[in-house]
């Protein structure tokens, strides 16, 4: 948009975010980094790629995940990764999201699975639980000892793996209810009964229902305290999907920019967007 504050003109791709531009951050004076590090080229893996790194190593999305569990409260995930199409089609860097040593998180497509990963019964009796986090203590004492006998590459992965088994611990001492603030809904999730069969969730003509679905799963997680961070990856860098619009894929579009199709497909992940900053703000996690 151009303009200034209260006064914002949308253009045309943008223009479904009218209404809640006083919660949004828009930047300018941006640079988009390639492959090499110098701004520019290295193609669609490299752009994506550096879209929430820039010339660092880890996104900003973990980068956040990380030190809210080291600085705050921990929740029993760190980072919540949800898909639309993410991994349809998708391979090597095609994702936004890295971690400290370059490896990239597992993206959700699949709304009912991510529902079931995040707020299922964690079903462990108190016995249990102490048992495994006593295993998972004695494992990070020794990836403490062990990580000042090997270098540099390998110290970053050994803390990938403690910051998993971090996690794991949280987990098992912790569950979804007893962070359960004014805001965790209880409302019924999927009340429109969308089956996952076949792998339903990489069909174009669900991707209404897909958007709408993951978006739920997202504000249930921030509301109920599961994740204090959420990336939700619409596809990945060259995309083959059209979400049901009744023309062509997005990545052969992407290279016509500024045409009438590109711009209606652009309009629509943006009016989607907007319905899930609503949703943020009806549950109450939206600051004015």
């Amino acid at each position: 948009p151009t303009g200034s504050d209260g006064n914002l003109n949308f253009p045309s791709q943008t223009l479904a975010l009218e209404g809640i531009q006083d919660k949004l951050i828009f930047l300018k004076n941006m640079t988009m980094y390639g492959r090499d590090g110098a701004p520019g080229g290295g193609g669609h893996e490299a752009g994506i790629k550096r879209v929430l790194t820039a010339n660092a190593t880890e996104s900003l999305d973990l980068y956040l995940g990380r030190r809210i569990q080291e600085d705050q409260v921990a929740t029993p995930y760190s980072n919540i990764f949800l898909g639309l199409y993410a991994n349809y089609q998708s391979s090597a860097e095609s994702k936004m999201s890295y971690n400290k040593a370059g490896s990239e998180p597992t993206y959700l497509d699949d709304p009912l699975h991510a529902y079931t990963t995040y707020f299922g019964d964690v079903g462990t009796t108190p016995t249990g639980i102490l048992k495994n986090k006593a295993i998972i203590d004695s494992i990070n004492a020794d990836l403490s000892a062990l990580k000042s006998q090997v270098g540099f590459e390998e110290s970053l992965r050994l803390d990938t793996h403690k910051q998993s088994l971090f996690e794991m611990e949280q987990r098992l001492t912790k569950s979804v209810a007893s962070d359960d603030g004014d805001n965790c809904s209880q409302s019924v999730f999927n009340a429109g009964g969308f089956d996952n069969a076949n792998a339903s969730y990489y069909e174009e003509t669900n991707a209404d229902v897909l958007f709408d679905l993951q978006a739920d799963v997202a504000v249930q997680a921030l509301a109920c305290g599961v994740s204090r961070v959420v990336s939700i990856s619409v596809s990945h860098k060259v995309s083959p999907n059209h979400f049901g619009l009744p023309f062509g894929q997005h990545h052969p579009m992407s290279h016509t920019n500024g045409s009438d199709e590109f711009d209606q497909l652009k309009s629509y992940t943006n009016s989607k967007f907007k319905q899930l900053v609503q949703k943020l703000e009806a549950g109450g996690l939206l600051e004015s």
